[in-house]
């Protein structure tokens, strides 16, 4: 059943990936395609070295990174609020790289903080 998972997982993402490198104008062909599957599969890898704990950890930043890039997210499918606001302009990029960092800072501030004071004789 683990390897089925897998394989399915592999194969999802790895569709994603292909379709989101054709949007942003690369050519899928094979050399692009095994670096997207090798790509996929060394972070599927850092994921299960990692553990289940640092998962649960990763819950938060994903889900307010994954918020503020559908709250600005425009496409035929579907289009944000703040993407109506502003015209119908896709600023989901930008407002996941930013908002992912913000967070990312947050977090690294409180656990160098908590380091710091377990450090203190």
């Amino acid at each position: 059943m683990c390897v089925c998972y897998l394989a399915l997982s592999w194969a999802a993402a790895s569709l994603a990936a292909f379709s989101l490198a054709a949007e942003l104008g690369l050519r899928p062909g094979t050399a692009v395609k095994v670096l997207i599957i090798a790509a996929i599969a060394a972070v599927t890898l850092a994921i299960s070295v990692c553990g289940h704990a640092t998962i649960v950890k990763l819950y938060l930043p994903f889900t307010v990174a994954l918020t503020a890039v559908f709250a600005v997210l425009a496409t035929s499918l579907y289009t944000g609020p703040v993407a109506r606001a502003a015209g119908g302009a896709d600023l989901s990029l930008p407002a996941g790289i930013l908002v992912s960092a913000a967070v990312y800072l947050v977090m690294m501030r409180s656990r160098r903080t908590a380091a710091l004071r377990c450090a203190a004789p």
